[in-house]
């Protein structure tokens, strides 16, 4: 069962809002978007804008269909990523901190490529 301290939030960079600004860890960057992931018992609820819905461990389809419509690039490692974070969250391997550290770095990694 979900609770609601497993929600997580990946900060990616778009070209298509850079003039827009967005807030992380209370510094104001522009053109970051959240993208939020909730923990399910089989993957993600994912938000972002209009997409928003189920997805599998690996974000499938709806965290990529919305970085498709941004033009947003991400390395192939992402769904991988994504699927280790669930898999160790729901392991209890990491408390919630750690994991938002696992996002943060995905988010950097995608970000490296749309800058």
């Amino acid at each position: 069962m979900t609770n609601e301290n497993e929600i997580f939030f990946l900060k990616i960079y778009s070209k298509r809002r850079k003039a827009r600004i967005g807030t992380y860890r209370g510094i104001n960057q522009p053109g970051l978007d959240s993208y939020m992931f909730e923990k399910t018992d089989s993957g993600w609820n994912f938000g972002f804008l209009t997409y928003n819905g189920p997805c599998d461990k690996t974000g499938y389809p709806e965290f990529y269909k919305s970085l498709k419509h941004d033009s947003v690039k991400y390395p192939s490692s992402v769904q991988i990523s994504l699927s280790n974070i669930w898999n160790n969250l729901n392991n209890g391997n990491y408390n919630n901190q750690e994991i938002q550290e696992m996002f943060d770095e995905i988010s950097n990694q995608i970000n490296i490529q749309n800058k």
